[in-house]
């Protein structure tokens, strides 16, 4: 798990715009199981949810992370990470745990999304693998660590990304 949170902690030059935004093709999907990106924070009533703190992950004072407990995780998930910017829904990350990735091959895991939106953006980075799609709204990366045999689905909200890396942070001023 640790390798896979490196790996994430690796995406963050796909995730804050060293790549452009694309708007061809066609609309990704924003929903992952019953989670939208740009839903209120509030929609979270009644989940079975943990709050991270966002020191810990290196996020801003007016960031959230919840992690999302089981049920209700679609398919095998090992964790699935809500992030929210301002009270708004902005990133659903599912980690997918090597017994997962034993059973599914990296071909059958991105073979719904190669289909649905095409040929992905193929990004290398060291250890990993990464296909992702950007329609200009919204940003879906899957990924494949490796050295773990670990993969990750993650949907992200391209303005409300930009505002998190440009705007300052309403908590702390930073």
């Amino acid at each position: 798990m640790a390798r896979m949170i490196s790996l994430c902690g690796g995406l963050f030059i796909v995730l804050f715009g060293a790549f452009p935004t694309f708007s061809e093709g066609p609309v990704i999907d924003r929903s992952f199981g019953e989670f939208r990106l740009g839903s209120d924070v509030s929609g979270l009533k009644g989940q079975r949810v943990i709050e991270r703190p966002n020191t810990f992950y290196g996020q801003r004072a007016d960031e959230q992370r919840f992690e999302v407990l089981p049920p209700g995780r679609p398919g095998e998930i090992g964790t699935l990470n809500l992030d929210f910017f301002r009270g708004v829904l902005y990133r659903i990350d599912a980690l997918y745990p090597r017994d997962y990735a034993e059973k599914i091959s990296w071909d059958q895991f991105t073979e719904e999304a190669r289909t649905r939106y095409g040929t992905p953006k193929d990004v290398v980075l060291p250890g990993s693998e990464v296909f992702f799609w950007d329609d200009g709204i919204t940003r879906l990366l899957l990924a494949r660590d490796n050295a773990s045999g670990e993969y990750s689905r993650t949907l992200i909200d391209d303005e409300m990304l930009f505002r998190v890396g440009r705007e300052p942070d309403s908590i702390s001023g930073r």
